[in-house]
């Protein structure tokens, strides 16, 4: 439900929208009472108002989002309608897709709910003091390098493409740490839990090598690309996995991290 605050400030004003509970709201209008010239224009409670929000010109938004396709989605309109807005999210940054899907919709700022919220504060302040209602367009994710952007975005097609996929793929970062387990293969290796040397859901995060009985040998063949693509059988109980390991690209061709793909060898292809 959109609510609009009442205007008490001069015309040279910086207009701020916010998005999301009472609660979140609450503390932003706390904080953003500190600054001169910052006005709360309006606020929502859900993030089903764009066309009303871009009616406002807000020259900040400051969302409260989750990992809804709805919330990304919004994002992505207000900033392709308004390409100078600068778009503030707070979320959960445990969830790794959570920054990628932000940074993809083009959000500026994405900072973490439970730790970042003063960080409004130095992010708003240079905006504000401009008395002439001039605004530069803002870094993206607040000024982090652009190769870190990128690589952010072309993870997050990534992982799209490997979850359409009908067989089974897991991603590895440059390090090796599992970040990406399509649902093909997680399903497979839920069936596999009594075997394995961790529980299927917790498997993010860990090392790749952890299937293995000689882990050492073979995370020093797989972290070298010089090396890859290389091929292995791993025996889970009952079942005989094929593993194949190639490297994964960036669109400059600059090295992402590594796919695993597991095939069930059947008894008679042993």
């Amino acid at each position: 439900m959109l609510t609009t605050e009442v205007k008490i400030k001069a015309m040279q004003t910086f207009k701020v929208f916010i998005i999301g509970s009472r609660l979140f709201g609450d503390s932003i209008v706390n904080l953003v009472s500190n600054i001169m010239n910052i006005e709360v224009i309006g606020r929502a409670d859900f993030a089903d108002t764009a066309d009303e929000i871009i009616r406002l010109q807000p020259q900040a938004i400051i969302h409260n989002a989750s990992t809804s396709e709805k919330d990304s989605s919004l994002i992505q309109t207000i900033k392709h309608q308004s390409p100078n807005t600068c778009y503030i999210v707070f979320g959960d940054l445990a969830d790794m897709m959570f920054r990628v899907r932000c940074n993809a919709s083009g959000a500026n700022y994405v900072l973490d709910q439970r730790s970042e919220l003063n960080q409004v504060l130095k992010i708003l302040q240079p905006l504000a003091s401009k008395q002439n209602g001039g605004f530069a367009k803002p870094p993206v994710n607040g000024g982090k390098d652009k190769p870190e952007i990128i690589e952010s975005i072309e993870l997050g097609t990534l992982f799209s493409a490997m979850n359409s996929s009908s067989h089974g793929l897991m991603f590895a970062d440059r390090g090796l740490t599992l970040r990406h387990i399509n649902p093909v293969a997680m399903a497979n290796f839920k069936k596999l839990d009594p075997f394995l040397p961790v529980k299927a859901d917790l498997l993010i995060g860990e090392q790749i090598d952890i299937f293995h009985r000689k882990p050492g040998v073979v995370r020093k063949i797989i972290a070298n690309p010089a090396n890859l693509p290389y091929q292995t059988q791993i025996i889970f109980g009952p079942s005989t996995l094929d593993l194949h390991v190639s490297v994964a690209y960036g669109n400059d061709n600059h090295y992402l991290g590594v796919i695993a793909h597991w095939t069930e060898i059947s008894d008679s292809e042993r």
